[in-house]
C-alpha cells in the first residue's frame, strides 16, 4: 500500500508541474492545480486498475 501511495504522490507531483508548464498557471494557486492534477490522476488510475486499488 505505501509504494503505491508513493507511486500516486509522485504521478501528481509530475502532473501538476506538467500542467503549471504547459498552461503558464504560475499564478494559479497551487491547491487548485493539485486538485485538478489529482482529479485526472484518479480517473486515469481507476480507468486502469479498476476500482479495487
Amino acid at each position: 500500500m505505501g509504494s503505491r501511495f508513493l507511486l500516486f504522490s509522485q504521478h501528481v507531483a509530475m502532473l501538476e508541474l506538467q500542467l503549471r508548464l504547459s498552461f503558464g498557471w504560475e499564478q494559479c494557486s497551487r491547491s487548485t492545480i493539485r486538485s485538478l492534477a489529482l482529479s485526472i490522476i484518479l480517473a486515469w488510475w481507476v480507468q486502469w486498475h479498476g476500482w479495487d486499488v
